[in-house]
């Protein structure tokens, strides 16, 4: 038991001394040389004999008995070169075959990222053929079993396999496709190879958005949409954007045809309720028939003049339905008396400096036009008197 242990030790020495030689750098001289084909004969025949290689490095050999003994070095280090044999390297590119696909993959994405890392890990190689045996020296494989079982799984370097494990990986054309397009995970690389996207932006936006599918994605995407929800609504409802799509179910807006009218007119998204106010009361028809007939060139233009001097007074329109007046002048002065102090007295000049302010461009109202309507109409009379002599509005004592 002791003799074989102690043989089998001395194997082993044998062996990482061999693995640890440096080649004497030298160049063949005689006609008497022997070619050894394979990597295994050689380091079986190599014995003790000093090692050499040729100034190019293509060839080893050494010299005994007045022969040279040679061998066919594939450009590689002699530790690589090693590998040949005692990693049982030999054999393998007729028997083994790269699992370089993934089986939910229409666009074909994983497997293109895997030709890409072949490509790549081959020129490392030294561009030696896939499984070569030059191939399989040259590599980071540790046993040829490391290396079956990267072929079986897809991982071109034990590397590779290490870390794609680590990260919860089992297949290496998912794992290069992650790492060439920037998927930080399995599932999440698997699922975008059964959709066919390699972009993460727009995984991103699917898988936020919920969206089944890349077509109805990019279809809401290109319409500023951002979740299926929101989509599925819009589609439904005939919206093409969110905006018509918030006109309707948030602003109020009855149809798309009069969200779109309404925009023409100058009218704001959120101006539902002002517009059917507009529209619909017989009080402001002069007003809404001004508006119909100046409408803006194009949505975003400047806001019509009647459209401002309304946003500006939004109690106005309330004073001309609770005064019956038809002029929006008329109400703000109406509006303007009703909040004044009883009792207090107002210049008629700043009154009607107010009215001018306020009148809109479908109405008319000079100097003569105000004074009738401040001397005379029985809506003012509720709030007080104007006195022509002083040039003042005398405002009631008490409420009418």
């Amino acid at each position: 038991m002791v003799v074989k242990d102690r043989a089998k030790a001395e194997n082993m020495h044998v062996k990482q001394a061999k693995a640890t030689l440096s080649p004497i750098q030298a160049e063949m001289y005689g006609d008497m040389r022997i070619n050894i084909a394979a990597a295994a004969d050689f380091h079986k025949l190599l014995g003790n004999e000093v090692l050499f290689v040729t100034s190019k490095g293509d060839i080893f050999f050494f010299h005994r008995n007045g022969a040279l003994y040679t061998t066919q070095s594939f450009n590689l280090k002699w530790n690589k070169f090693h590998r040949l044999s005692v990693k049982d390297f030999s054999g393998l590119q007729g028997v083994l075959h790269f699992n370089n696909t993934y089986e939910n993959d229409p666009a074909n994405f994983a497997s293109k990222a895997w030709a890409d890392k072949e490509k790549a890990v081959c020129e490392r190689c030294g561009g030696h053929p896939l499984l070569s045996e030059q191939w399989c020296a040259a590599s980071d494989f540790s046993s040829r079993e490391s290396l079956e079982d990267a072929v079986a799984t897809g991982y071109l370097t034990q590397r590779d396999m290490r870390s794609a494990r680590d990260e919860g990986f089992d297949n290496g054309a998912v794992y290069y496709f992650a790492k060439a397009f920037g998927f930080r995970n399995s599932n999440d690389a698997k699922r975008a190879l059964s959709l066919g996207i390699n972009q993460t932006a727009m995984y991103s936006f699917l898988k936020k958005g919920r969206f089944d599918d890349l077509k109805t994605a990019t279809q809401a995407q290109k319409r500023g949409f951002t979740n299926k929800k929101q989509w599925d609504e819009a589609v439904v409802m005939g919206c093409s954007s969110p905006a018509e799509l918030k006109a309707l179910k948030k602003d109020g807006w009855p149809t798309l045809q009069a969200y779109h009218a309404a925009m023409k007119l100058g009218f704001k998204d959120t101006e539902s309720k002002l517009h059917s106010r507009l529209s619909e009361s017989q009080c402001f028809q002069q007003i809404w028939r001004s508006i119909q007939q100046n409408p803006v060139r194009h949505v975003g233009a400047q806001d019509p003049q009647i459209l401002e001097i309304i946003r500006a007074n939004p109690k106005v329109l309330k004073e001309m339905e609770v005064s019956k007046v038809d002029q929006f002048w008329q109400a703000s002065v109406l509006l303007k008396l009703r909040a004044s102090a009883l009792g207090s007295l107002m210049e008629l000049i700043s009154l009607e400096g107010d009215a001018q302010e306020n009148q809109l461009k479908c109405e008319a109202m000079n100097s003569d036009i105000f004074r009738e309507f401040i001397y005379h109409h029985p809506a003012v009379h509720r709030f007080g008197t104007a006195i022509t002599a002083d040039g003042v509005f005398h405002c009631r004592e008490k409420n009418a």
